[in-house]
């Protein structure tokens, strides 16, 4: 009842809030009755980006492959590794149904890499899959994490306290709509993830950013941020004093800022900056 009434809440309130990032047809996805987990595009480079996709939460089919066509035209001299997480379980259930997700990706992600010979790699992604980028960037000790509003844990939006300043914030409402609606439906999606980890004997799945604040080699780190939207910008600030964190604040309340930017025909050219001191 609740899966029917959230995803009846985006029909109705904000059926465009990830339109940046396209669905595709759940069943074009399955090869050999099994998942395709992972997209490799070698171009012969010995640098790499993995992006992360989040878990789609706006839609029933299989989560896409995020920022592929966006990466292969700012990023011509990288090779492209693209991941989803076919569960929805934040990365912690692997491809095959595996309750190890998190050891299956990360041996997964280091086996890819010494394959393609990347002596520096990138990861990226946004929402949830920000926080695969910035759990697996860490752990695999890459050159930099791109993060676009990096919502874990899931607590962070579905504690009482989060929801009550979501739901009950009437300022928002009469001043933004669209901010307090998305606001709203993130909290409730971000409940609904909490109870499908717990009903999978996982609690509220990881921490990324306390893993990266803990990691005694930190890479370089941009996190971008909506500065009106509470959840992201208070989860962001806890980094505020580590060097290697830059938080870059945008001026809206949109959890989903990499839509913002793509709406502003800055993300791009936003990605292309972050890129430009990799492998130097």
């Amino acid at each position: 009842m609740k899966d029917f009434v959230y995803r009846l809440a985006v029909r109705l309130f904000l059926p465009h809030l990830h339109e940046s990032l396209k669905q595709e047809d759940a069943a074009s996805v399955f090869k050999a009755g099994a998942p395709e987990y992972a997209v490799v595009e070698d171009r012969g480079s010995d640098k790499t980006i993995f992006s992360f996709a989040g878990a789609a939460m706006l839609y029933a089919g299989m989560p896409a492959f995020e920022f592929r066509k966006m990466l292969r035209d700012v990023a011509e001299d990288y090779n492209l590794v693209f991941y989803r997480d076919v569960y929805r379980m934040l990365y912690h259930v692997g491809p095959q149904g595996q309750p190890d997700g998190l050891a299956f990706y990360q041996a997964d992600i280091r086996r890819i890499a010494d394959t393609l010979g990347s002596r520096h790699n990138v990861s990226i992604g946004a929402s949830a899959g920000a926080g695969a980028a910035v759990y697996f960037g860490t752990q695999c000790g890459f050159n930099k994490i791109l993060s676009f509003n990096q919502p874990l844990p899931t607590g962070v939006w579905s504690d009482l306290s989060a929801q009550f300043g979501n739901y009950c914030n009437i300022k928002k409402l009469a001043q933004y709509p669209g901010e307090y609606a998305e606001n709203a439906l993130i909290s409730l999606a971000a409940t609904w993830m909490q109870g499908q980890l717990r009903r999978a004997g996982i609690q509220d799945g990881w921490d990324p950013f306390a893993l990266y604040a803990s990691a005694p080699q930190r890479p370089p780190m941009t996190v971008f941020y909506g500065a009106r939207c509470n959840c992201d910008s208070r989860n962001a600030e806890r980094l505020r004093s580590i060097p290697e964190a830059k938080l870059v604040p945008l001026p809206i309340g949109l959890h989903n800022c990499a839509t913002h930017l793509k709406r502003q025909n800055t993300l791009a050219e936003t990605i292309r900056a972050e890129l430009e001191d990799v492998g130097r």
